[in-house]
């Protein structure tokens, strides 16, 4: 997967300011014990907050693990430095998870669920007798699925899928890709 260099260089935005806002540390008060309890400022923890959902939401989706615990981290956050040190943990792991290509495997899915929908088309036309619409989905599958391990990664799910999956590459032999190239002219 391609980084996007915008999503790069905002999380490496979003990591200064953190840094930032944690050096900023105010300290509250001090325990019987001796131990110093510190505060972040509220209103820079919900400025970087606010900016980190809007990037977990666009990148990742609301329905994510990074997404769905920041955001409760967020709700909950009362300004102590060890709830912002969380907060910040959430982000680190959502920037590691994105810079490592992990997000790869949700646009793959997505990508292979689309195309599995054409071929399906695909599949019907042709039972109908539509050879040319029928031949154009299935030029538009296959040039698809070539630009990524889609097709294989919604085909290895199961056998259903993979007899779809195996369809549009029967078509492909039996008529050859100089007469699927001749459908799209």
């Amino acid at each position: 997967m391609r980084l996007d260099p915008i999503i790069q260089r905002r999380f490496e935005e979003l990591r200064i300011k953190a840094e930032v806002i944690a050096a900023a540390k105010i300290h509250d008060f001090t325990s019987s014990q001796g131990v110093p309890y510190f505060k972040v400022p509220s209103a820079q923890y919900k400025e970087w907050a606010t900016n980190v959902l809007n990037l977990l939401g666009r990148t990742f989706g609301e329905d994510t693990p990074h997404y769905q615990h920041f955001s409760q981290h967020y709700a909950s956050f009362e300004g102590w430095i060890s709830q912002f040190e969380d907060s910040f943990g959430i982000f680190k792991a959502a920037a590691e998870d994105y810079a490592g290509g992990y997000l790869f495997n949700v646009r793959t899915l997505a990508k292979a669920e689309v195309l599995a929908g054409a071929m399906q088309q695909a599949k019907e036309l042709l039972a109908s007798g539509y050879k040319d619409p029928a031949c154009i989905l299935a030029r538009v599958s296959l040039g698809g699925s070539a630009k990524g391990p889609g097709c294989e990664a919604w085909c290895s799910r199961d056998k259903a899928r993979q007899d779809e999956c195996g369809f549009v590459q029967d078509r492909r032999v039996q008529h050859g890709k100089a007469k699927a190239d001749h459908c799209l002219g």
